[in-house]
């Protein structure tokens, strides 16, 4: 009977537990600060999942958990109140239902985060009395999440999401928030890159409150053909634009994500081939395509005005009257009007043989060798990946470019292979792989895949000696091993970071090599290994910052008091969420000086700059007193006949008295 009992609660509880992490959203390799959480020791995510579910503490809206630590943060915030910080042993998830911009129904479950109302009222929050007396508090409807100014449905109403407003006049509106049966899999459509914008002299600008709003802007773009938006969280600005990485250059921008369409990546066709959108230019037997729109050496009978939709605006093949051949275009060859094109088939089981090398020719497109690391010396990421870069460079679709493993491959044309990085500062860097002209034949010994360091150098990812005890002296666990620690951190997972036996490692960006410890008390612990003396130690000082009250440059040093924008407005504290609801947090920026409502630069804009508190204007910059020029290290400054004397520290510029400015 005690069995049957066992074996039904078991079942009850898998019953329970069974689609629990389906409620949410997952990130990899990142997590959000938050000054209010609760923290836990779990050995699963599941439990970490069933604690944030279980939260009486604050509504719980998504959880860190941290595999390596086996600890659990449930959290009340999430990515659309906070700044993502990148950290490769975290794992961040959150609830799906308060990320969704969109309704069911009448949206009584509706937890987004737009504040105004169609007419472009800013909400009153529900918790204030001012200008408003509300009959609807977080106090009489506790389960409806009336905690700021958000829409929310609490009584019903069969218009949807509604507000009280903060104009006197105007009691309460309903908002404009988009239908879920509309909007469904918009996103999906889109590869995102976050941290990246491309430029384009065509593009046009929208202001907007989500990014599931620019997704809609974008696939409804008329001015021209929408493949990629920016969109911009900080200014809530989004970009639609014509163009994607495979035709423009990519730039680092922190504050910006990236997204493009999925149809306009993908180098292989399906069927036919007429959803197409590739950038293949040559027929099969290596004619140039002809513009759609021109009228040399061929008169066209399909250009761009004949077939709106079939993407004609260059000389890209296409399929635009579905030949049974698949994509083609017009060949700039006088003699050859039409040619098909050789696009590989999506569904194709073996891609078409390519002439495969472990040296490098040329650009090295070719180059099918097994160097994985960078030519700094970093690790690269496996292109199957997506942590900690995400990106659209992967095997699925670039079929035909050999993106195995984490080897360095030249998928578009780049001067040389190359990688994405398992560092989360640095996305990409070029390899050094051996070159065709230095490599004698087949027979020879293959590259080596890292420079094996028996000592260690920097944060020691390059370290393949033998030490294998922690500081403490506890025996290290073999990393193919899961007991007494059950982890992720395996040979098969990190194929190239030297996961040999029980030798302290460095497979994830530590500060320096770690292992897991043979003690089950004890997870893991930093190993004391052999400096190679050349590089300093993670101890070592960090340079002082600078803190002035005057601006150099773009203003980052700046400390001063100075709280009011160029046009006047006064800026609002950074603490704060009211009325602009932000990121740029003094948890989130904890070296930027953000304190109290003082003009700043955390994100290296041009100048200083602050949230403004008028609810019409998000933010300006700010004017603040210039320096001027600073003298050099151990100058002297003269101002009505005192002297003030400045000295050099850890290559920082410090004062040893407050300069006259």
């Amino acid at each position: 009977m005690d069995l049957y009992k066992a074996v039904l609660l078991g079942v009850l509880f898998s019953a329970v537990s069974a689609g629990v992490l389906d409620e949410y959203a997952k990130t990899e390799g990142a997590r959000i600060m938050s000054i209010l959480k609760r923290e836990y020791s779990v050995g699963t995510v599941l439990e970490c999942a069933i604690k944030c579910n279980a939260e009486t503490a604050f509504t719980c809206r998504s959880f860190i958990y941290i595999e390596k630590d086996q600890e659990c943060l449930t959290i009340p915030a999430n990515t659309k109140t906070e700044h993502v910080l990148r950290r490769t042993s975290t794992a961040l998830y959150e609830k799906k239902v308060y990320l969704m911009e969109c309704v069911n129904g009448i949206g009584m479950d509706y937890r987004g985060t737009k504040s105004k109302t169609k007419s472009g009222k800013t909400c009153q929050r529900w918790a204030s009395k001012y200008p408003h007396n509300p009959n609807m508090t977080p106090s009489t409807h506790p389960n409806a999440d009336l905690e700021s100014n958000f829409c929310r449905n609490p009584d019903g109403d069969s218009k949807g999401p509604w507000c009280y407003t903060r104009d006197p006049e105007t009691r309460w509106e309903t908002c404009n928030v988009q239908d879920c049966s509309v909007s469904a899999g918009v996103l999906d459509e889109y590869a995102k890159t976050e941290g990246a914008r491309i430029m384009s002299i065509l593009k046009r600008e929208y202001s907007v409150g989500t990014v599931l709003e620019c997704a809609i802007k974008c696939n409804a773009e008329t001015a021209f053909t929408c493949r990629s938006f920016i969109y911009i969280e900080k200014d809530q600005e989004c970009l639609t634009i014509p163009a994607n990485t495979k035709t423009e250059h990519v730039l680092r921008r922190t504050s910006t994500a990236l997204y493009e369409k999925k149809v306009y990546l993908m180098e292989c066709v399906n069927g036919i081939g007429m959803d197409y959108r590739g950038t293949k230019s040559k027929t099969k037997s290596g004619k140039t395509c002809q513009r759609w729109a021109s009228k040399y050496p061929h008169n066209p009978n399909m250009t761009p005005s004949t077939h709106p939709n079939a993407d004609l605006e260059s000389n890209f093949c296409r399929n635009p009257d579905g030949d049974s051949k698949g994509p083609w275009c017009y060949t700039r060859d006088p003699e050859t009007r039409w040619e098909t094109c050789n696009v590989q088939d999506c569904s194709a089981s073996k891609p078409p043989t390519v002439v495969e090398l472990t040296c490098s020719t040329g650009d090295g497109v070719a180059y099918r060798g097994t160097v994985a690391v960078t030519t700094s010396g970093k690790a690269c990421q496996a292109w199957a990946a997506q942590t900690p870069q995400k990106h659209n460079r992967t095997p699925d679709n670039y079929p035909s470019n050999g993106l195995d493993l984490n080897y360095c491959r030249n998928p578009d044309n780049e001067r040389m292979p190359w990688c994405y990085t398992t560092d989360p500062e640095t996305r990409w860097e070029y390899c050094k792989v051996p070159s065709c002209g230095d490599v004698p034949g087949p027979a020879s010994k293959p590259p080596t895949v890292v420079e094996e360091l028996t000592c260690s150098t920097g944060d020691g990812v390059a370290y393949r000696g033998t030490v294998a005890v922690t500081t403490s002296g506890k025996a290290c666990q073999a990393w193919a091993a899961q007991t007494p620690q059950k982890h992720n951190r395996t040979p098969d997972n990190y194929p190239s970071n030297g996961l040999d036996l029980n030798y302290c490692r460095n497979p994830d960006n530590e500060r320096m090599p770690w292992c897991y410890t043979t003690d089950p008390e004890t997870r893991w612990e930093y190993c004391k290994v052999p400096s190679c003396g050349d590089v300093p130690g993670p101890a070592s000082k960090p340079p002082t910052v600078v803190e002035l009250t005057c601006s150099t440059g773009d203003g980052v040093a700046y400390r001063g008091t100075v709280a009011v924008t160029t046009s006047g407005k006064a800026c609002q504290a950074w603490a704060a969420q009211t009325p602009q609801k932000h990121n740029r947090t003094p948890d989130n920026y904890p070296s930027n000086g953000l304190d109290l409502n003082y003009c700043r630069n955390p994100d290296n804009e041009r100048m200083p700059w602050c949230y403004t508190t008028d609810p019409e204007t998000r933010w300006e910059y700010c004017k603040v007193p210039s320096c001027g020029d600073v003298p050099g290290p151990g100058s002297v400054m003269s101002s009505h006949g005192q002297s003030y004397h400045c000295y050099a520290d850890d290559t920082q510029l410090l004062f040893s008295s407050p300069p006259p400015f």
